[in-house]
């Protein structure tokens, strides 16, 4: 079994290396990484050139473009479905977490339930800066240990935690028709024979749409949304949505998940005052 990571990133050079040792440590053979930076903007090379020069990780160039997440994805299902048996397509601020059932992805996906399906539907569990104000050292899943509430909700609506990515089961979709298309979250479902099953292989309801009911039992997707106010206002708020710049993220969008406080009144008003 052969399994790849598929991702498009941009003013990720604080993150990637940790992204993929943590993706390579879970058992995936291969990460295509789509290089979203605009000229002049970070270079993946510089903090990934061992992994490069080891055919661990591959840079595919899509600098300067915009909305290209879902003509990344479908560029991936067309250049690589035939070298892998399962792809998934993550972002950087998503960790695919395992239950202890499993040792690697290897383990997991070999599991029976999996066989016959064309899509698995991994949920997310939404991570907010868990009282960091600054940006700190350490790992992301160091710094931010602790998950909101599965009932917490902000400007969607649906809850955050019902919405899923996606493992596309490219070794009974060799035909390459299932495709991303509206959003980066599942592909199209065109044929009523496609299955597609939550993280314990059971076929689930909302086939073609980005959320199902939550259940966290053998797989979810740690999603660090905000991390720390400094990191949400110096690099979430600038590049916004990756595949929708003209959607603006604001301040509005991390106090829906994040207590707000004095202190991080305080902090905003100086990062406002040093964009000036």
């Amino acid at each position: 079994m052969k399994v790849g990571l598929i991702a498009i990133a941009r003013m990720e050079n604080s993150y990637i290396k940790e992204f993929c040792d943590y993706y390579l440590n879970l058992g995936f053979d291969n990460i295509i990484i789509y290089d979203n930076n605009r000229t002049g903007e970070e270079s993946f090379d510089t903090v990934l050139s061992d992994y490069i020069n080891n055919n661990k990780v591959l840079i595919m160039n899509v600098r300067d473009q915009k909305k290209c997440q879902m003509a990344a994805y479908n560029h991936a299902i067309d250049t690589f479905t035939d070298y892998f048996d399962f792809m998934a397509f993550f972002d950087v601020d998503e960790y695919l977490t395992l239950s202890n059932n499993f040792d690697n992805i290897k383990d997991y996906l070999s599991l029976p339930c999996f066989s016959d399906k064309d899509i698995i539907h991994i949920n997310w569990r939404i991570y907010g800066d868990c009282g960091n104000i600054r940006k700190t050292e350490g790992l992301l899943r160091d710094r931010f240990p602790f998950p909101l509430p599965i009932t917490q909700t902000d400007s969607y609506k649906f809850s955050e935690n019902f919405h899923i990515k996606s493992i596309l089961n490219t070794s009974i979709n060799k035909d390459k028709t299932l495709k991303f298309d509206t959003q980066p979250h599942t592909p199209v479902i065109l044929k009523d024979t496609t299955k597609v099953c939550n993280n314990k292989g059971n076929l689930v309801f909302e086939r073609a749409y980005p959320w199902n009911d939550i259940n966290y039992d053998y797989a979810y997707i740690k999603h660090y949304k905000t991390k720390s106010l400094e990191e949400f206002y110096r690099k979430k708020m600038k590049i916004g949505i990756i595949d929708n710049e003209d959607f603006k993220i604001t301040m509005d969008n991390y106090w829906s998940i994040n207590e707000k406080t004095q202190e991080k009144i305080d902090f905003l008003s100086l990062l406002e005052k040093e964009n000036q």
